[in-house]
């Protein structure tokens, strides 16, 4: 997989769905694997604005995935939302 910019919740969530399925991973063996239940992971994979960073490391991890943070080239930086 090559490198994906990820700029809003949803896309985290495609993201996450969409790798575990392609890597022929069941929702119960991430579950297992991550010790997070099986309907948690469902849940997330739909409503992953509700992930916590522990339980996304260890999804990460499972997949063999990290996170880079990086500062945005195209935008001025700004210290207010």
């Amino acid at each position: 997989m090559l490198e994906t910019r990820i700029y809003l919740t949803n896309q985290l969530g495609s993201l996450l769905k969409d790798y575990r399925k392609s890597q022929n991973i069941s929702q119960k063996e991430l579950a297992e694997r991550t010790q997070i239940c099986q309907s948690r992971i469902s849940f997330l994979e739909n409503h992953p604005e509700n992930i916590s960073i522990g339980q996304l490391m260890r999804w990460l991890s499972v997949l063999g995935l990290e996170i880079k943070i990086a500062v945005k080239k195209d935008e001025p930086m700004t210290t207010e939302w």
